[in-house]
C-alpha cells in the first residue's frame, strides 16, 4: 500500500511539472508585445556610481553596446520602409514625442527618471533618430543619456 501511495505522489508531481511546460508553448503563439520605452528602460543596466568629483548634471552617455537590444526592438517595431506617419504613431504609443526636423529626418524623444541610489535620482533621455527617404524610414539610430542630481 505504501508503494502505491509513493507512486501516486510521484505521478502527481510529474503532472504538475508538465502543465507549466505546456502553458509555455501556448504563449509562444501570442503576437509580439508592442514597443514600450518603459520596458526598454527597465531592461537597461543600472546607471553606475560616479566619481565624487563628477559634477551633478554632467551628461553621461550609455555605451553603444548596451543599447543594441533596444535598437533591435526599435528596428522590429519600425522596420525600414515604414511611412514616417506610421513610425511616429508607433513611437508615440511607446511613449516618445516625435518631430520632423527636415524632409530627411525625424527625431523622437522619451524622458524618464529613476532613483538608483537613496540620495540621487537620474533623469534619462532616449533620442531616436529616423532617417527618411521619400517619406519612409530608411534608417534608425538611438542614443541614451542621463544626468544625475540630488
Amino acid at each position: 500500500m505504501r508503494l502505491v501511495k509513493t507512486h501516486a505522489a510521484i505521478a502527481l508531481m510529474c503532472l504538475s511539472l508538465a502543465i507549466p511546460v505546456h502553458a509555455q508553448s501556448d504563449d509562444e503563439d501570442e503576437a509580439p508585445k508592442a514597443l514600450n520605452f518603459g520596458d526598454l528602460e527597465y531592461a537597461m543596466p543600472r546607471n553606475p556610481m560616479l566619481w565624487t568629483n563628477t559634477p551633478l548634471w554632467a551628461e553621461q552617455r550609455t555605451p553603444r553596446r548596451q543599447l543594441m537590444p533596444a535598437l533591435e526592438s526599435l528596428k522590429t517595431a519600425v522596420p525600414v520602409g515604414t511611412a514616417a506617419e506610421n513610425a511616429a504613431e508607433t513611437l508615440h504609443k511607446a511613449g516618445a514625442h516625435c518631430q520632423v526636423t527636415s524632409a530627411t529626418e525625424m527625431n523622437c524623444r522619451y524622458r524618464d527618471s529613476e532613483t538608483p541610489w537613496p540620495d540621487y535620482f537620474d533623469s534619462i533621455v532616449w533620442n531616436v533618430k529616423l532617417s527618411l527617404t521619400d517619406g519612409k524610414v530608411s534608417d534608425i539610430d538611438v542614443t541614451r543619456k542621463w544626468y544625475r542630481h540630488s
